[in-house]
C-alpha cells in the first residue's frame, strides 16, 4: 500500500507534512471583486480543493486496503496521517504473514 501512496506523490499527506492552504477569504455575494482579487481568491480556493481531494485519494486508499474491521475503527478520523497511524499501530502488532498481505 505504501510504494502506491508513494507513486501517486501522497507521502506528504500520510506524513502529515502537507500544509494545509488557508481558508480562502469570504466574501458577501453582493461584493464584486476587481479581477486580480478574484484570480487571487480562485487560486486559493484550488489550493484548499487539491489539498482536501490528496487527503481524500490517500485515505480512500487507505480504506480499501484494510479489513472491515479496521475500517470501522479508521473511517471517522479526519486526516490522512491520523487514519496511516492508526493502521500502521494496528499492524505493527500482527504477525508478519498479516502485514504481508496489506
Amino acid at each position: 500500500m505504501l510504494s502506491i501512496l508513494e507513486a501517486l506523490n501522497l507521502t506528504k499527506n500520510i506524513e502529515g507534512t502537507a500544509r494545509i492552504p488557508p481558508e480562502p477569504t469570504s466574501y458577501p455575494s453582493t461584493h464584486r471583486l476587481p479581477i486580480e482579487e478574484l484570480e487571487a481568491l480562485e487560486k486559493q480556493e484550488k489550493r484548499l480543493d487539491d489539498y482536501r481531494a490528496r487527503e481524500g485519494l490517500a485515505k480512500a486508499h487507505i480504506f480499501n486496503a484494510v479489513v472491515d474491521s479496521l475500517l470501522l475503527k479508521i473511517q471517522t478520523l479526519t486526516t490522512a496521517k491520523e487514519v496511516w497511524d492508526t493502521v500502521c499501530r494496528e499492524y505493527e502488532q500482527k504477525p508478519l504473514m498479516v502485514q504481508v498481505d496489506l
